[in-house]
């Protein structure tokens, strides 16, 4: 039997109304506890392959699932 203890995911994501509405889902998640999340700015100069550029943010987040010694969710992975 497995079970999941912990999981880190990452997003890209375009506005900044974008990240906030992202946090506040991930807040609300069910089968987990948000343990942390960061969002970072980034912004790429134009080039000649990308002479837009490229703006963005990516969004990081820890979740637990279980604890290891005394899991909470049920849910086998």
């Amino acid at each position: 039997m497995k079970t999941l203890l912990k999981r880190e995911e990452t997003y890209r994501v375009e506005t900044e109304t974008g990240v906030e509405q992202l946090i506040e889902e991930m807040k609300s998640g069910q089968g987990f506890e948000l343990i942390s999340y960061t969002s970072t700015y980034k912004e790429k100069k134009p080039t000649k392959a990308n002479p837009d550029g490229d703006q963005y943010y990516v969004v990081k987040f820890k979740m637990e699932y279980n604890k290891e010694n005394a899991p909470k969710f049920s849910e086998v992975i």
